[in-house]
């Protein structure tokens, strides 16, 4: 059958043709016939764990294939059977949703078994189609002598439909004749030499049937008679087996075309219009042939919310409430705690214990523990998402019944206790850091391949709630001038929520979803399972690849002209006198805008591509980042905060989160693009760490650098205050008070620290300067190239993983 024309896509299709010796499809005539197709990746062969994510993919398959043999894809299907392990409803519902999907408009002939296993381990469907290629042209107005129809013939042949050889009949039966005896419909492919010239001759091996007929030329006028003249004709002496052999010269154009049927004349019919009919009543007539269609690959799709398959909204939920859980606790460590700590401590020390946030940026380190140390009775990821979550709960219970007397000693001696309290924060951080590990690995298989940006969605949104419901909500309830001008008609020392109760609250919260979440969610079981050090080697592995070190050099430089308008704004315009109140009301302001605004980011990511988008950010970014410096520059005089001032906060505020929004959203995109699922856990929280890392260990030392910059000096007052009036020793004589001790030391003793260089101006413009340069000389040229890659770029070659 090596005439017939055999396709295979790229990936799957060449490796199983290549391994396995079979083709993913062929064009048989005017039908395309397609292998079976499964879920996997079209591109890493790897399965999909989740029933309904592997039927969608098993059609996205199909799709491909026939597109890539020149088809258009499921419109033109006719017949489709599908095996299921095991059969169900929910495996039905899964079919019908992708029939209505992928073919609106018609309905084919389906079969549907059950069997007991397939032809991979993990494989629990496989599709196979026939397609028709359809062409359809009116023709008419042809008279018996009408030689028109014969030159507009297409210059090549393909079905023989031939009697009985037995019959000892005169002429070839009619396909739709009525006689008794037994038709025969084969397709034949002329053995075709491209390089003959018009006069050399053909060769069609046909069945017999009368060898000594007259007129086996009379479907033909005389014109393309003497063309296709026969030169021989052979019969076999072997009746069992006769065989019949025509030779005929091909045409001067050296062109084929089997969509045309070569036939011996019925007999009923003499006239040559009533041939010319029957001919074109055929579905597989046409007078002329469209060009070959060039193979692509389908475009990726884009899917609302609504219309994802149920089990992907229910996957993607699941997914916000471990990403929420998760914010909880991150945003109290990288917001609001430094926001309580700052009447304590100076920038620098506010440095410190921004170390507590390190573990979230090196869980690299202990990711590849987490990939491949688990239980398979419990699941691979819940393995470990169910025993973190505990203790990450009855640490925030522990430390909800302890956190008041540990911050005051955090700012006792100068700030010397700072770091056992960060010692504390440090681990919790660690266990947060651990289930993301666990949950960015599920996310993976958790969502269908089509709507895999999804997950990047169900990231953004769930970290973005808990992180605004701890920096924002808290921090907005936590003020007692909030709580006095909003909600009080007698004022009190103290706000409606205190951080003790908050982290309580939580950890019991912690402890009740983790519950439910082991009783009421199955993982798909999976026999995968590599040693610890085979995951530390594949890590290994990824990072020598040259893309991957590109990443990773973008990922570390790109967030440092963001640095000093992300870590130290809000603190300096609290220094200024904006006060927490006014603080606390345009974070709570941001928090339905990032809501909102994270989702159609989200939703961007889908339509443009993701590091362009993200580019675009980047710009937005550092634009953000002067114009929350002139914002600071012209903070009004006096004791009450306008409110136009109050306005242009929240407006700077809802741009510079919006803009670092869409980068993490559209990053999010882009790494669970590139990421191997066969080593999922590892590959994205590999990217994902390097990310963070990025925005966390610039922090310490842009703080220090403000404190560094800083010029302050504290003023003697000229007429002693009175002794009852003052909070410590009576100031006496000049001395810095560029570090916050040093202030409050100014302050409680009567005297006036006199700010002569901001150490925040500096740093920022500086900060600013390095990012522009940086993005237009390498990051933007560089994320660019790699977004342009194809996925196999960005995996390991085989034996090495």
């Amino acid at each position: 059958m090596s005439h017939l024309t055999y396709y295979n896509y790229p990936g799957v299709g060449t490796r199983n043709q290549e391994n396995f010796r079979y083709s993913q499809a062929v064009r048989v005539g005017d039908r395309i016939e397609c292998a079976g197709q499964g879920g996997w990746d079209p591109s890493t062969g790897i399965f999909y764990r989740e029933i309904n994510a592997q039927i969608d993919q098993a059609f996205a398959n199909v799709e491909l294939n026939l597109k890539h043999a020149g088809g258009k894809g499921w419109s033109q299907v006719f017949r489709v059977n599908s095996y299921h392990v095991p059969i169900n409803d929910e495996a039905l519902d899964a079919m019908v949703r992708n029939f209505k999907r992928y073919m609106p408009d018609h309905q084919p002939i389906w079969t549907c078994v059950g069997v007991t296993r397939l032809g991979e381990d993990d494989m629990r469907v496989e599709i196979e189609t026939e397609k028709v290629m359809m062409i359809s042209k009116a023709v008419s107005g042809m008279s018996n002598s009408d030689d028109r129809f014969w030159k507009h013939l297409p210059d090549w042949a393909a079905t023989a439909c031939l009697g009985n050889a037995q019959t000892g009949s005169a002429g070839w039966a009619s396909p739709c004749s009525t006689d008794k005896g037994e038709r025969e419909h084969r397709y034949l492919t002329p053995r075709t030499d491209h390089r003959r010239h018009p006069s050399s001759s053909s060769s069609l091996d046909l069945p017999p049937s009368d060898s000594n007929s007259a007129d086996d030329d009379s479907l033909l006028p005389r014109g393309r008679s003497a063309q296709m003249k026969r030169k021989v004709r052979t019969v076999s002496k072997r009746r069992s087996k006769p065989a019949l052999t025509i030779e005929t010269n091909g045409h001067g154009n050296d062109e084929m075309n089997f969509n045309v049927e070569m036939r011996k004349r019925d007999t009923s019919e003499s006239s040559t219009t009533a041939r010319a009919s029957r001919l074109m009543q055929r579905p597989s007539f046409s007078l002329d042939h469209d060009p070959p269609i060039t193979p692509q690959t389908p475009a990726l799709t884009t899917t609302s919310f609504a219309n994802l398959p149920r089990s992907d909204r229910r996957n993607f939920l699941l997914l916000c409430v471990l990403y929420f859980l998760q914010g909880v606790p991150m945003g109290l460590a990288t917001g609001s705690v430094p926001f309580l700590l700052k009447p304590y401590l100076s920038y620098g020390q506010i440095g410190v214990f921004s170390l507590a946030s390190y573990p979230y940026s090196l869980k690299l380190l202990w990711s590849p523990i987490v990939d491949a140390v688990w239980s398979r009775r419990f699941g691979r990821r819940k393995s470990w998402i169910t025993p973190v979550q505990v203790i990450a709960g009855l640490a925030m219970i522990y430390l909800g019944g302890r956190i008041g007397p540990m911050m005051e000693q955090a700012g006792a001696n100068g700030g010397a206790g700072v770091w056992n309290f960060t010692y504390w924060w440090f681990l919790l951080v660690f266990f947060c850091a651990t289930q993301d590990i666990a949950v960015d690995g599920w996310a993976i298989t958790l969502m269908s391949p089509p709507n895999i940006s999804y997950a990047s969605t169900a990231q953004t949104v769930g970290l973005t709630a808990g992180h605004f419901l701890s920096y924002t909500v808290f921090l907005a309830f936590n003020s007692k001038e909030f709580a006095n001008r909003w909600f009080r008609t007698i004022p009190a020392d103290e706000g409606l929520l205190s951080l003790g109760t908050y982290l309580t609250f939580w950890g019991w919260a912690y402890l009740v979803v983790t519950l439910c979440l082991a009783m009421m969610k199955k993982e798909d079981k999976t026999q995968d399972r590599d040693s610890i050090m085979d995951v530390y080697r594949s890590m290994w592995n990824v990072l020598k690849l040259k893309n991957i070190q590109t990443i990773i050099m973008v990922h570390l430089i790109a967030k440092i002209g963001f640095q000093a308008n992300d870590g130290v704004t809000s603190l300096k315009l609290l220094d200024k006198g904006f006060g927490q109140d006014n603080m606390a009301l345009v974070v709570l302001i941001d928090f339905p805008f990032e809501i909102c605004l994270g989702y159609y980011a989200g939703k961007w990511s889908t339509e443009y591509t993701p590091m362009r988008l993200w580019c675009w950010a980047f710009m937005g970014r550092l634009a953000a980042a002067v114009l929350a410096q002139a914002t600071v520059m012209v903070f009004p005089s006096g004791t009450d905060v306008p409110f136009w001032y109050l306005l242009a906060v929240i407006g700077e505020h809802v741009v510079s989160t919006f803009m670092n929004t869409v980068m993490f959203v559209a990053v999010s995109a882009f790494h669970a693009r590139i990421a191997d699922p066969a080593i999922g856990g590892t590959y994205m929280t590999m990217l994902a760490t390097v990310s963070n890392l990025g925005g966390t260990f610039p922090r310490y030392f842009i703080l220090k650098l403000v404190d560094m910059f800083t010029e302050a000096n504290c003023v003697p007052p000229s007429v002693p205050p009175p002794a009852e009036e003052l909070k410590g020793d009576l100031v006496t004589s000049a001395f810095s008070c560029a570090l916050e001790p040093d202030k409050a030391l100014c302050v409680n003793g009567g005297g006036t620290c006199h700010t002569i260089r901001d150490g925040y101006y500096t740093t920022n413009i500086l900060c600013v300067l390095i990012g522009t340069v940086t993005f237009i000389l390498f990051i933007k040229p560089a994320v660019l190239k790699l977004q342009n890659l194809p996925l196999r770029a960005w995996r390991l070659a085989p034996g090495r993983q």
